[in-house]
């Protein structure tokens, strides 16, 4: 308990110096019969300057931060709890070795020769494990390049990867070009692409990457490829979709944690439109945000009507689910289970965030890309004044598709079951310095939420919930140990300041309107006094 206390003050002082700075003295030898792996540690030889131990934790700890693992750290420890943002756990210690490089030294007589950097799985990904345990090594090392991890972090990247260290999966259908996309009985293979490609087969490759999972896009060159897809393939998709999504809705709602984990992991993936597919996701999203797949567009009339009563993503209760999940704050259970139900009931939550951001993502992503922008761009244009003299046309929506659909999630949540998700979303994320990996997928949802919920929901934010001091913390806080905390963060702090033109056209028409009829009314009582009058002065 000192030290994770002493970790986390050390974590977050204001001053120039953060992270893990290692003192020599906190060092210990291997301890005797304890074998250490070659594939888990490295044997770092250090110079007469005791110094370089302080840097070497130093490039952890910065590795640590780039990488978004959340750590405690304590400059007297030697060891140190790494959790990763797919909640992976591992153990990372410093021996001292001896100066003929065993992995044994007597205690009695320690050299400074060499120190021994190991790293161990306590749970999670074995996949994911070493994937970060490859980074945190050549970290150690001094070899680590941030500029190159960010580049390929990520399926959304060009040659990017995700944290198994997997890249997007592209499935190619018999009679492609490329003779190692299926096998002799003519299926779909879906084995890893030979790293001896050709050329032709590497740009045929990126091509797949690019149609499935490149979301920069040229504009003039046509469509989004996100959006290409035919009517056959979208009906046998959205079948597919509610299919999976009934699944998922069922396994959220038993009573074992390990089957309500399933389904919160099978949204994951089904509300991320690079796993999944843009149309998969979107539909998803919607169930998840407004409870029903169905799209709004005015009132429902005939065959509409006919449609809404056999909507088959209604009544789910997905969002529901969520909802519950992420507003339960107190537990209740005896001491001994305490502990077990928290780390339960963590995972859960976290996974409930990530489906809601997900989820809100996809929405925005499906509606930017729609209109044929950059979905990518997260740099806000400056505010203009709307034109006096423009009118909005019968046919052109009030607000875009991806801003109705946030803003009717912010008031239906909040109408009929009483949830504040701007205010709660709030409060995970004033939580950073404890839990950032929280903190980064609520910041992810508030920079999409506070784009379309109105500059109405934003002053109250602003005013009332004191998000733009939290956003700035949490901001401070991801700059220090969190780098994905420290880019959504950013990204809400702009539409948090931003007020949007198509806000501040509603205002502007409404009052419009107001004026209308306030004045047709004045005409409407003046006539009927004139009538009044003649009335009575005939009789």
């Amino acid at each position: 308990a000192a030290a994770a206390a002493a970790g986390y003050n050390n974590n977050n002082r204001h001053d120039s110096e953060w992270g893990w700075t290692l003192h020599q003295q906190a060092l210990r030898p291997v301890p005797p019969f304890v074998p250490l792996d070659s594939l888990l540690s490295r044997r770092l030889y250090l110079d007469d300057n005791m110094g370089e131990i302080e840097e070497i934790s130093q490039r952890i700890s910065s590795a640590c931060q780039h990488l978004s693992i959340h750590v405690n750290w304590d400059d007297m420890c030697p060891s140190a709890t790494l959790i990763t943002m797919e909640q992976v756990e591992m153990a990372i210690n410093v021996y001292w070795g001896d100066a003929n490089g065993n992995e044994v030294s007597t205690p009695s007589k320690p050299s400074p020769a060499n120190i021994i950097v190991e790293l161990q799985r306590r749970k999670g990904c074995t996949v994911t494990f070493h994937h970060y345990r490859r980074f945190l090594l050549v970290a150690a090392e001094g070899k680590f390049n941030p500029t190159s991890f960010h580049e390929t972090d990520g399926l959304d990247k060009p040659f990017g990867r995700d944290r198994c260290n997997q890249p997007l999966a592209s499935l190619k259908r018999a009679g492609s070009n490329s003779s190692s996309s299926t096998t002799s009985s003519g299926k779909p293979s879906l084995a890893r692409p030979s790293l001896r490609a050709s050329a032709d087969d590497a740009s045929e490759a990126m091509a797949g990457l690019k149609t499935e999972g490149d979301i920069r896009f040229d504009s003039t060159t046509g469509p989004h490829p996100l959006h290409v897809d035919s009517d056959a393939n979208m009906s046998d998709c959205v079948d597919k979709a509610l299919v999976a999504l009934n699944i998922a809705a069922s396994l959220i709602k038993k009573d074992r944690v390990d089957a309500r984990r399933l389904g919160m992991e099978s949204l994951v993936l089904l509300t991320d439109p690079l796993r999944a597919g843009i149309e998969t996701a979107k539909i998803a999203s919607r169930v998840v945000l407004i409870g029903s797949a169905r799209e709004d567009n005015g009132g429902l009339d005939g065959d509409d009507d006919v449609d809404a009563l056999f909507d088959e993503s209604a009544g789910l209760g997905i969002r529901e689910t969520i909802l519950e999940m992420i507003m339960e704050d107190d537990r209740s259970g005896s001491e001994d289970d305490e502990e077990i139900e928290k780390e339960f009931h963590d995972s859960l939550f976290n996974l409930c965030l990530t489906v809601l951001s997900n989820a809100l993502h996809t929405i925005e992503v499906s509606g930017a890309s729609a209109q044929g922008g950059d979905v990518n761009d997260t740099k806000a244009s400056p505010p203009r004044k709307p034109s006096p003299t423009r009118r909005r046309a019968a046919t052109e929506p009030a607000v875009s598709p991806d801003r109705r659909v946030t803003k009717k999630f912010i008031d239906e949540t909040s109408s009929t079951f009483g949830v504040d998700v701007l205010s709660s979303l709030i409060r995970i994320l004033g939580q950073a310095r404890a839990n950032p990996h929280d903190a980064y997928h609520s910041a992810r949802c508030l920079g999409v939420l506070f784009k379309g919920c109105g500059n109405s929901h934003r002053c109250r934010a602003r005013k009332d919930l004191d998000a733009k001091r939290i956003v700035s913390a949490a901001l401070e806080v991801g700059s220090r140990t969190h780098a994905k905390l420290a880019d959504a963060s950013r990204v809400a702090m702009v539409a948090l300041v931003t007020d949007d033109d198509q806000s501040m056209e509603e205002v502007q028409e409404g009052e419009e309107e107001q004026t209308e009829l306030e004045s047709e009314i004045e005409t409407g009582s003046s006539s009927a006094v004139g009538m009044l009058k003649s009335e009575s002065d005939e009789r």
